[in-house]
């Protein structure tokens, strides 16, 4: 099963330099301005894009994410939940998948999380993505997932991301 990168036009200028503030300290409706930007972005095994834009009065972050070599793509909408204090985010790809995240910053990190079965093996899991090593020209990306409730994570797919000039 391809996962999605999570990850992905036009930057205003003050987000290429922001690396993840502290959660504590800014307006959270900007904790994911980090990520705002276009970006190359490479695993084992493939490389790709993605490019994240500020919509609909910069409430929303629109993420499109392609991989060419799979000719596959995918795109999320994040917003800021103000009532459950996270932000919740939608994903859907040209593999047909549905996937709805939440969570927010911990610490210096962006982690979001979701339960979900395996495509393959019907089990569940807990699913997380996190963005992490967060400078304003890259940042690493790990998709995981948890058997025991988060007490361990397997890591299944690691994106490096670099910021186009």
């Amino acid at each position: 099963m391809r996962i999605p990168a999570l990850l992905a036009t036009a930057v205003v200028l003050h987000f290429a330099t922001r690396a993840l503030p502290q959660a504590t300290t800014m307006d959270p409706t900007t904790q994911f301005d980090f990520w705002v930007g276009t970006w190359d972005l490479a695993w084992d095994g493939g490389k790709g894009t993605n490019t994240i834009t500020k919509e609909l009065n910069g409430h929303v972050v629109h993420e499109h994410f392609h991989d060419p070599t799979a000719k596959y793509s995918g795109e999320s909408w994040s917003v800021w939940d103000a009532p459950t204090k996270q932000w919740k985010q939608t994903w859907v790809d040209t593999d047909g998948n549905y996937m709805a995240f939440e969570g927010g910053v911990v610490g210096d990190r962006m982690e979001l999380s979701m339960r979900m079965p395996d495509k393959e093996t019907g089990k569940l899991y807990l699913w997380r993505m996190v963005f992490f090593n967060i400078t304003p020209n890259s940042m690493d990306w790990e998709w995981k997932r948890s058997a025991d409730d988060g007490k361990t994570w397997e890591v299944k797919w690691a994106i490096r991301y670099v910021r186009k000039a």
